[in-house]
């Protein structure tokens, strides 16, 4: 009989190569605050043994979504949102027939999971649970899987959500039912296990049918004026239906925007108030105010860039997921418009630095923002960075051997003569005189520091400094040794190791039989 740990670990597939953990220091955090804990990503892969730990309530499990291939098998809208009736809340999401579970968090909130059959694109889910988190107001929430795409050949990994059922059946993070109570573990995975969903059934989820006035703006706008727009916001609504009314009606703007208040606010806004928030935005170019009410719970901000006359080609682009390596000189990864890129710490601190990545990445040139505004928008991307455990030793160890001795033997690379050396090129040449007996017959390559350097950079190994690479290179298997040579008049510092061993015979080919296209 397949045990309940056996049901989650399949449940719950996600990245093998590592699992987040979580120490909770603060049992007692009052309502509304996020319980005090360490949370960390553990380069270790996620075990049987885990999960019955898990649901034993001895070690709380984080699990990555998005697998090494960049698809998964579930995801999460997770709703910071501590003062929410959740009760309530869960009946809301059945009464709408949304194949989510709702699930109390560790601090009180609720994510709204999904279970698929096959593992779809991450990319293809982010798109449908953002579309779903902005439908049901909270457009602000995080979604899991976090990246579209993950770069783990780099020490890149996904962020991790909490797991469920930390206790088992005494736990505090359950999934509720139709009526809002707790289900027990078994009943949850009889019920998940049941509505596992194939990727067709993920289409056909359609929140918002776009079919009114404002199909070709924001999807905030549009959910709002179908939903109407709550009690306090309409101010700041009707600001925002007037900017899109400016952008889509340039000449009758003032007009659709009386129209506007008539048919979408309940009840429609003073003539004086709209005539009031006219001249305000015919003052000046507005863009739309996303992180303000009512229309931040409703945002979609990935669709919206694709509106014509949504946020726009002038907006910065979206950034999140934050993930950082602690080594001496930290690599970064950053979600930049849904594409997963690696950054140095002068690229995330200078704009122009960022913009030219940007511009050679990703074909495009983010505004200009004042250093207050890029301090913020950076010093909120620290704020939930995700820090992942440095690559094993012995890892990070076998990667430098193996580019040192690719960098030695690619014969595409290799120098003709001693003198290229200075040109950056590996040599292969005999072993020095100064070598010790046994490598006397032994031939060599010598290169310069700088040059190897240089290759591992570009080889995106950026994990030793110079005095690290040396140690490293002095050790074994390499057991690299430093000769000196006169170059063309000019002294020279270099280093050698034993010539690494070459594809010298060629691959024998099947026999094609039948027509070769």
């Amino acid at each position: 009989m397949v045990s309940f740990a056996e049901r989650f670990k399949t449940l719950f597939s996600g990245m093998e190569q590592a699992h987040g953990c979580y120490i909770v220091k603060d049992e007692d955090t009052e309502k509304g605050k996020k319980k005090k804990g360490k949370a960390f990503t553990k380069r270790e892969p996620v075990t049987l043994r885990l999960w019955e730990n898990h649901l034993d309530g001895k070690d709380i499990l984080g699990v990555i979504p998005i697998r090494a291939d960049n698809h998964c098998f579930w995801g999460a809208i997770d709703i910071d949102d501590y003062d929410l009736d959740l009760e309530t809340f869960a009946r809301r999401i059945y009464k709408l027939k949304l194949p989510l579970f709702p699930m109390r968090s560790k601090s009180g909130g609720c994510h709204l999971v999904i279970f698929l059959e096959t593992a779809i694109p991450a990319k293809d889910l982010q798109i449908k649970l953002s579309e779903i988190s902005a439908s049901l107001g909270y457009g602000k929430s995080e979604i899991f899987p976090k990246q579209s795409s993950v770069l783990v050949d780099k020490g890149d990994l996904g962020n991790w959500l909490n797991m469920p059922y930390f206790g088992g059946d005494n736990s505090s993070r359950y999934c509720l039912d139709q009526n809002g109570e707790a289900m027990s573990p078994a009943l949850f995975l009889a019920a998940a296990e049941r509505q596992r969903l194939s990727a067709e059934d993920i289409e056909k989820i359609e929140m918002s049918k776009g079919k009114g006035d404002l199909q070709d703006g924001p999807p905030c706008l549009q959910s709002l004026t179908e939903q109407g727009f709550p009690q306090g916001t309409r101010n700041n609504g009707l600001f925002a239906l007037g900017v899109y009314c400016r952008k889509a009606f340039p000449d009758t703007w003032e007009q659709v925007l009386i129209e506007y208040n008539q048919k979408y606010m309940d009840p429609p806004m003073d003539p004086k108030e709209v005539q009031t928030v006219s001249k305000q935005i015919g003052s000046k170019d507005y863009n739309y105010r996303c992180n303000d009410q009512p229309i931040c719970n409703f945002c979609n901000a990935s669709v919206c860039r694709t509106k014509p006359f949504g946020v726009g080609s002038g907006a910065m682009p979206s950034m999140g997921a934050l993930s950082k390596i602690p080594t001496d000189q930290p690599v970064w990864f950053l979600d930049i418009n849904g594409v997963r890129t690696e950054l140095t710490t002068e690229q995330l601190q200078m704009q122009t630095k960022f913009q030219k990545l940007c511009m050679d990445m990703l074909n495009m040139m983010p505004p200009k923002q004042t250093d207050r505004q890029w301090q913020n928008i950076i010093q909120t991307l620290l704020n939930d960075v995700e820090i992942l455990e440095k690559p094993k030793e012995a890892g990070l160890q076998d990667q430098f051997t193996d580019l040192v001795e690719v960098f030695c033997a690619d014969a595409r690379t290799l120098a003709h003569s001693k003198d290229e050396i200075a040109l950056g090129r590996p040599w292969a040449g005999v072993a020095p005189e100064d070598c010790d007996l046994g490598e006397k017959d032994q031939a060599r390559v010598y290169f310069r520091l700088k040059d190897l350097a240089d290759f591992l950079a570009r080889s995106g190994f950026k994990y030793y400094n110079r005095s690290q690479m040396i140690s490293k290179l002095s050790d074994e298997p390499l057991s690299a040794k430093q000769h000196f040579f006169n170059i063309k008049g000019k002294g020279m510092n270099v280093w050698h190791i034993r010539e690494p061993d070459r594809q010298t015979e060629s691959f024998s080919l099947p026999e094609m039989k039948g027509n070769v296209l």
